[in-house]
């Protein structure tokens, strides 16, 4: 399976899938399954079945260090935004289920930016679920964070206070009105290979 960025071209998106099919090949040449997360792609591979199934694990995370100034205003507006970013990708079809916006205040002097996304194979819900949970997550692994990535097989999620995707391809989703805040936190989590923004899990 291989995934891109909803917002990257098509020459990013080759280019990424290239790039991830020879890091694979390398690092795992003998695995039944793998899965290799870039910036700007995703690709999976696996003996089974992995097509419309929505699977929430292993879960793996990257946090930045900085702590928000202002972590109850910080937590209420990414709550409101990642929660108005999972309803606009879950609305997607069978193509594309991604949304990003960007930026939205927090206070008169820092903003926030995020992106959600899912594989395109999983039903309007699953998706809705997939990024709830990671939504979930937050609390419990980047509290008061003011960036971080998650990623599963099925879906992911990421904020930071800058711009890290492309405005320009109308994926961008309409502002709508302040949500309910994060869902509690979740359980359990999976550590992974790091190298840069790359994140490699592998399975015998």
């Amino acid at each position: 399976m291989a995934l891109c960025r909803g917002d990257v071209s098509s020459a990013a998106c080759t280019s990424c899938l290239w790039n991830a099919a020879g890091k694979i090949r390398a690092v795992c040449p003998n695995q039944k399954e793998a899965i290799g997360w870039y910036d700007e792609c995703m690709l999976r591979y696996s003996n089974g079945s992995i097509f419309a199934s929505m699977e929430s694990r292993p879960l793996i995370y990257l946090s930045n260090g900085a702590n928000a100034t202002n972590p109850s205003a910080f937590n209420r507006q990414l709550g409101n935004l990642l929660r108005r970013l999972m309803s606009n990708a879950s609305a997607g079809d069978s193509r594309r289920k991604f949304a990003a916006d960007g930026p939205v205040a927090v206070t008169d002097f820092s903003s926030v930016y995020g992106l959600v996304e899912c594989t395109p194979d999983l039903t309007g819900l699953e998706c809705s679920n997939c990024i709830g949970g990671l939504i979930s997550s937050i609390p419990q692994y980047s509290d008061n964070k003011i960036g971080a990535t998650y990623v599963t097989p099925s879906c992911n999620l990421r904020y930071e206070t800058y711009s890290f995707f492309n405005s320009d391809d109308g994926s961008l989703s309409p502002p709508s009105p302040p949500l309910s805040p994060p869902l509690p936190p979740a359980s359990n989590h999976t550590s992974s290979r790091t190298t840069g923004k790359e994140l490699l899990n592998l399975q015998s």
